[in-house]
């Protein structure tokens, strides 16, 4: 699964048969769709979507990836699945409906699947959140900023980025059950992107 701007410049959601050219395209929304990451099972690709709000949400699609591929390689047009995809991170005023605008990025399976973490920034606050894979029990489990968050491969802590005490970023882990939290690196290289070595407790 991967994000491209192949169709004239708009970045869309494809997925790609491994060691073949067999393509589907996903998504064919006017607005923009990034970051794409594969469940546990293969079903649901967690993606990135600015056609609801333009600081960006997080979509699901539940597919049959081995069903669209071998329809695919068989000559058959494939429609894009845009009316499948479920906002589960869209926010509203209770009182207007009126969409909140909230910046929700990076998200990330845990090992079992059952459930996302993201990056979540409202107000010029970013912290790490997680959530049911259907976007249910949202909670924040970072207690200062943090971005690219990770799980562990026993799906007990979350590796992620924050800037709060260094300009350049340093890696942090949290338990999800506890809140407790260690600051892992720390010099003036940036640091972007972690994740455990693997499946080991490594980084």
């Amino acid at each position: 699964f991967y994000s491209a701007n192949i169709d004239g410049g708009n970045f869309d959601i494809y997925l790609r048969l491994m060691g073949d050219i067999t393509t589907v395209r996903l998504t064919a929304h006017p607005s923009k769709d990034t970051n794409p990451v594969i469940s546990p099972d293969g079903k649901r690709p967690a993606f990135v979507s600015f056609r609801d709000d333009p600081e960006g949400d997080i979509f699901i699609i539940k597919l049959n990836a081995q069903d669209l591929l071998k329809k695919a390689a068989s000559g058959e047009e494939i429609a894009p699945l845009d009316n499948k995809a479920v906002n589960i991170t869209i926010e509203k005023n209770p009182d207007t409906g009126v969409i909140i605008n909230t910046k929700d990025s990076s998200p990330c399976w845990s090992p079992d699947g059952k459930f996302i973490a993201f990056s979540l920034q409202k107000g010029g606050e970013g912290s790490i959140w997680i959530m049911d894979r259907d976007g249910g029990s949202k909670r924040k489990i970072s207690p200062k900023d943090g971005v690219y968050p990770a799980f562990s491969p026993d799906g007990k802590k979350i590796l992620y980025v924050s800037y709060s005490d260094n300009i350049y970023g340093d890696v942090y882990s949290v338990e999800i059950a506890t809140g407790k939290t260690e600051r892992l690196t720390s010099g003036d290289s940036i640091k972007l992107y972690p994740s455990y070595a693997g499946g080991t407790d490594k980084i």
